[in-house]
């Protein structure tokens, strides 16, 4: 009895003692890597499937460095303002809970999310364009296709989901 014990014990703390030696390896951190800074839609496998060339990722690699750059800059000359934030935040309460809906409020608020939405979607377009400029006109070919076999692939998922 007492082995079974000790062979219960040792099984359960085994893996226990593993798995946090695994995470400290990656040293708790997200396990993108640490060149994920900049998100171009070109991931590791869609560079290896266009075939890119040292030059080309130093590139894209200097491209992600002066927008990350930027990003910390804009961030430095307009830091988060946390009054502001929370007024917002009282502001959707308020209409959320109030007794009656406020269109003409919900409206103002609905512009102001999607001015800065847009803004956001704006610096991401920018990024991606420029980084797909780096690309010959093959790869950006190759790019195309895959992007639709993705958009294929991902079709066929949401039809199946849909039969079930």
């Amino acid at each position: 009895m007492k082995a079974t014990k000790k062979f219960v014990i040792a099984a359960v703390t085994l893996p226990l003692v593993l798995g946090t030696a695994s995470a400290y390896a990656f040293g708790g951190k997200d396990h993108k890597g640490k060149d994920n800074n900049c998100r171009n839609e070109l991931g590791r496998g869609m560079m290896k499937a266009l075939e890119i060339t040292e030059e080309q990722k130093a590139e894209i690699k200097e491209l992600c460095q002066v927008a990350k750059e930027e990003k910390r800059g804009a961030k430095e000359q307009q830091p988060f303002d946390m009054e502001k934030h929370k007024q917002r935040f009282e502001q959707l309460n308020a209409l959320l809970l109030a007794d009656t809906f406020d269109k003409s409020k919900a409206n103002a608020i609905a512009q102001e999310m999607a001015e800065k939405h847009a803004a956001q979607q704006m610096s991401k377009l920018e990024m991606k364009f420029k980084v797909l400029n780096v690309l010959t006109p093959e790869q950006k070919a190759k790019y195309v296709e895959l992007q639709e076999e993705r958009m294929a692939k991902k079709a066929e998922k949401k039809q199946e989901r849909r039969d079930k």
